[in-house]
């Protein structure tokens, strides 16, 4: 970005005292898309008085608060399980199977599904984030969005690829459909 435009945004962007704090209600799809009966979507991780932080701005509370940046990851989590299917069904589906490969008590198989299950999630997290951040700026049509979103998608897709794929191998290894190492 040029420091220019940079600068106009910061300057646009700075959050002045006292200011009301966002109910999300204007995000897109979620009044009246029947997910949650019409309510509103709340902010993920935003509390009352809550200022979010910007490093680049300099704006909000300075400083690293462990339990606050816990507090913020489930929020994240609970927002994409309850307001997107795509993540609600994969998280369902990748708790019933590591629970699965941790009762048979072969650790290596259930770290190998660990990691892979949590990049799958990472990348379907990531694809939900950059459709949503393609459908806040951009509300019509536009072939550049649909590349950026169709990039996304495939990154999310290979994933969900390689994770299946470790789950067929692994589960194969576990029932005795080929030899483990």
């Amino acid at each position: 970005m040029h420091w220019a435009t940079w600068q106009g945004l910061r300057a646009h962007v700075k959050r002045k005292p006292g200011r009301a704090r966002r109910d999300c209600s204007d995000l897109p799809g979620r009044r009246g898309s029947g997910s949650r009966g019409g309510e509103s979507a709340p902010c993920a991780g935003r509390h009352e008085g809550e200022a979010m932080r910007n490093k680049f701005l300099g704006t909000g509370e300075p400083g690293w608060h462990p339990v606050r940046k816990v507090r913020v990851v489930l929020s994240g989590l609970r927002f994409a399980v309850l307001y997107d299917g795509s993540v609600a069904w994969k998280v369902v589906v990748s708790t019933v199977v590591l629970a699965l490969f941790g009762a048979t008590g072969h650790w290596r198989d259930f770290l190998l599904m660990l990691v892979a299950t949590g990049q799958m999630l990472a990348a379907e997290l990531l694809n939900s984030a950059v459709e949503g951040v393609c459908d806040f700026l951009v509300s019509q049509e536009d072939r550049r969005i649909k590349a950026i979103k169709d990039m996304a998608a495939a990154a999310a897709g290979i994933a969900i690829l390689f994770w299946g794929l470790v789950l067929v191998w692994e589960a194969g290894r576990l029932v005795g459909a080929w030899p483990g190492p």
